[in-house]
């Protein structure tokens, strides 16, 4: 099977790193949109736009897995004809059985206020800043996140998924892919 992991840059960088060495019968491919990063701040049209030059890039795709949460709340509106698996299927699949009250996100503007998780949270915070300093290796303040008053946060960016450990509870896409792809796909 090919699987196509795409990202605006480093982000997804950790899902792929696990989808090769739990599946390794199966050949991927990574993408970073680097020339387009960050998504963020782009408009839903040029998103489509992207990600339609990157499908049409590779010449046969089993799998389009959208290792970006900015590009995952417009993927799904598009005319694709081939599997799709987001990085908000997986969260949205968590948060139907979170048993936290007090839920916060953090994420890119575009993905703070998009209307696709399932679950309502209680505050939603910009981190874009703190993303860019992630994709650009620059240091940034952890305590910031750390800080974050909440029962659970969501981590609404895979760039997140470069943090060391955190002292809140956190969902952590990377940790929530493998199991999310063997139940769905049944991929060994």
């Amino acid at each position: 099977m090919n699987i196509v992991v795409m990202d605006s840059g480093i982000g997804g960088l950790t899902i792929f790193e696990k989808l090769v060495r739990f599946f390794p019968n199966h050949s991927f491919f990574y993408m970073a949109d680097k020339e387009n990063f960050p998504y963020g701040e782009k408009t839903e049209d040029e998103i489509k736009l992207f990600l339609r030059d990157i499908i049409d890039n590779f010449r046969k795709i089993d799998l389009f897995i959208v290792a970006c949460f900015t590009a995952s709340t417009v993927v799904k509106k598009m005319d694709i004809d081939i599997p799709i698996i987001t990085v908000i299927d997986v969260v949205n699949l968590v948060l139907a059985t979170a048993k936290e009250k007090d839920i916060a996100l953090i994420g890119t503007k575009k993905t703070i206020t998009s209307d696709v998780f399932s679950a309502k949270f209680t505050k939603k915070i910009d981190g874009q800043e703190i993303i860019n300093k992630i994709e650009n290796k620059e240091n940034y303040d952890i305590e910031i996140i750390n800080s974050i008053k909440t029962d659970l946060l969501v981590l609404g960016c895979t760039h997140f998924n470069h943090l060391p450990k955190l002292k809140i509870k956190a969902i952590r896409t990377d940790d929530l892919f493998i199991d999310y792809i063997r139940q769905s796909l049944s991929l060994e």
